[in-house]
């Protein structure tokens, strides 16, 4: 035998195949299972562990809350196996809690001098509450948890016993061209928009809050206060700022339409009530007078944001994926009965992994995503309960082989959770996907649709999987309450140009049945969480007004089957209980073959899909 072969040999009897090491057990907490290598605390384990094998285990305490977060990746793209993340009990969720207490934090509360309140703060002559500080700390402050619960940031007008901001109607809108020294004038006759009016015009700049403007029927825009007359009850703005979305003054706003004013001090008046100063980097919360900072060391609980945003997963409660741009193709993962309260950015984000079963997990409060997944090649989320999510509740990116099932998903698009507005405000949304099947899954309280589809780039990767989109025995409700120009269920075709009809693909079978849908709460005020007025008769800015279907196929979406949906709730005016925006769209395939041969084949399906679905 040739001397490099020899030696060639020895190293692959040497060196072990991938995927071949002996799994490693992690427990964390106080016990684990027998042979497992135990640590102390999530904190504990993520400075000493930072990749994982295949077949590792990672098990975390049942019914214990373990602060922290949890950013694991595969020792080696290529390894092959099944890494488990889950709890220790099949009874009690481990839970992950991203955020740290004032110990954690290397700092103390205390309570604020005077001269350290920020100006505007309306407490200085109370004799029930006062302002405690902490700081100055690393990170900005995304959310703040008592207990069980994530509070919002202080809102102008205080937001009280409410899940999201207080809006506020406005009364009169001026423009440049009517003689606004800014790019807007806004008034409102509400007297809390009185109250902050003259709590800004007496306070410097760095403490107001930003305004967060209904603009058009399908948009928020940020705005930058630029003065306060008091005298008048007037806000000027700036055009917008960050990335939401461009203002011009030929939109639809004017008087009736919604306004938030988020994170300002002028509201700070509050037990529980906080603030976070960019400035000087501390943090604000209101508390009962005669309160002692250790019982806030105890009770409170941080959660900051990287500033920079240029780790995706550096934000996330529990991140798992490959270095760089590798993809771990060959690699299971499974994530159970696990409960993700109050991230700073998505409670769960996996990417490039080969296949993925995320189950029976509660997520909460997350100020991003439930549940962020790109780039797998199978994914299986299944009977996970997820609520009160800044963005959407589940999203899918780029991934061959979808099930969606038996979840429940509550109040998405959380607009006061947000670290900066933006419009993702949907059950269940994804794209890029060969196959799908989203079934039985409860989604109530959707800023915009239940489930929202994108057909561009979907279906095309038919090795990985027959193309399939199925969406069945799901029950949406209260839903299109942040945004027009919705549905349920949203599908979108990919195309705009109705003159050239989007051809049906042999073979791709695509189905919407037996789906329950009701309650829709379309608005044109931005009113959040299942507050919308109803409107006057013939106001265009009122409630229940602008285009909203119970199933919606928009830009072209062509070849689906639409039946035994019931379909309850008010969708008029400009409503649909199915808007038929492509062709081809019937009860059945044999139907759709039958309207084809008729004079108006691109356009002749509405009736025949209103038919075929229950409408009391």
């Amino acid at each position: 035998m040739p001397f490099r072969t020899r030696i060639v040999t020895l190293l692959l009897l040497v060196l072990p195949a991938a995927g071949s090491a002996t799994a490693a057990t992690y427990a964390i907490g106080q016990s684990g299972p027998d042979g497992a290598r135990l640590f102390a605390t999530l904190g504990d384990f993520t400075r000493e562990v930072r990749c994982v094998n295949g077949d590792d285990s990672v098990v975390l305490e049942g019914g214990k809350t373990h602060h922290g977060m949890l950013a694991l990746a595969p020792c080696d793209a290529s390894v092959r196996g099944t890494i488990t993340i889950r709890s220790s009990s099949s009874n009690l969720p481990a839970r992950i809690a991203p955020a740290l207490n004032a110990r954690d934090l290397g700092s103390a509360w205390k309570v604020a001098r005077s001269d350290e309140l920020p100006p505007g703060t309306p407490l200085n002559d109370s004799d029930t509450k006062e302002v405690f500080v902490l700081g100055p700390l690393p990170q900005p402050v995304s959310q703040l948890i008592v207990g069980d619960s994530a509070l919002g940031p202080a809102a102008a007008p205080d937001q009280g016993d409410g899940r999201a901001p207080r809006t506020i109607l406005l009364s009169a809108v001026q423009t440049q061209r009517q003689g606004c020294p800014s790019w807007m004038c806004l008034r409102s006759d509400d007297p809390f928009w009185t109250v902050q009016v003259r709590t800004i015009a007496k306070s410097p700049s760095v403490v107001w809050p930003q305004l967060v403007l209904r603009n058009t029927p399908w948009s928020f825009t940020r705005h930058r206060i630029a003065g306060a007359d008091p005298g008048s009850g007037t806000l000027r703005i700036d055009a917008t700022t960050g990335t939401t979305a461009v203002a011009e003054e030929r939109e639809f706003v004017e008087p009736g339409f919604g306004v938030l004013l988020l994170h300002g001090v002028g509201a700070l008046d509050q037990a529980d009530e906080w603030f976070y100063d960019a400035g000087s980097k501390r943090l604000f919360v209101v508390a009962r007078r005669g309160t002692h900072p250790d019982e806030l060391a105890e009770q409170l609980f941080i959660a900051l944001r990287d500033p920079a945003g240029k780790d995706p997963d550096a934000d996330a409660g529990l991140s798992f994926g490959p270095a760089g741009k590798a993809r771990a193709s060959g690699l299971n993962l499974v994530i159970r009965q696990l409960e993700i309260v109050a991230a700073a950015g998505s409670a769960l984000r996996i990417h490039r992994v080969g296949r993925v079963e995320i189950a029976q997990n509660l997520i909460r409060s997350p100020a991003e995503h439930g549940i962020l997944a790109s780039e797998i090649g199978r994914l299986e989320v299944v009977d996970n309960e997820i609520s009160d999510t800044g963005n959407n509740g589940i999203q899918v990116r780029d991934s061959s082989v979808l099930e969606i099932r038996g979840n429940r998903i509550r109040n998405a698009g959380h607009i006061g959770n947000q670290p900066q507005l933006t419009m993702q405000f949907n059950g269940i949304r994804a794209a890029g996907f060969t196959r799908a099947d989203i079934r039985d899954n409860r989604i109530d309280g959707v800023g915009y649709a239940g489930i929202m589809l994108a057909e561009r780039g979907a279906f095309k990767d038919a090795a990985a999987a027959p193309p399939q989109l199925v969406i069945a025995g799901n029950t949406i409700t209260h839903f299109c309450q942040m945004l027009n120009d919705c549905g349920a269920i949203y599908i979108n075709g990919g195309g705009k140009d109705r003159k050239q009809p989007m051809p049906v693909i042999p073979g791709i079978e695509k189905r919407i049945v037996n789906n329950r849908i009701a309650d829709p709460e379309p608005n044109l005020q931005g009113l959040p969480a299942g507050l919308a007025i109803p409107a006057e008769a013939g106001k265009r800015s009122g409630a229940r007004v602008r285009m909203v279907g119970a199933v919606y196929l928009d830009h072209r979406a062509s070849g689906y089957d639409i039946r035994g949906n019931s379909v309850q709730g008010l969708y008029t005016p400009y409503g649909w209980n199915v808007f038929n925006g492509g062709i081809e769209n019937a009860c059945s395939r044999q139907s759709a073959a039958q309207c084809k041969a008729g004079p108006k084949a691109s356009r002749c399906y509405t009736q025949a899909l209103f038919e075929c679905n229950t409408v009391p």
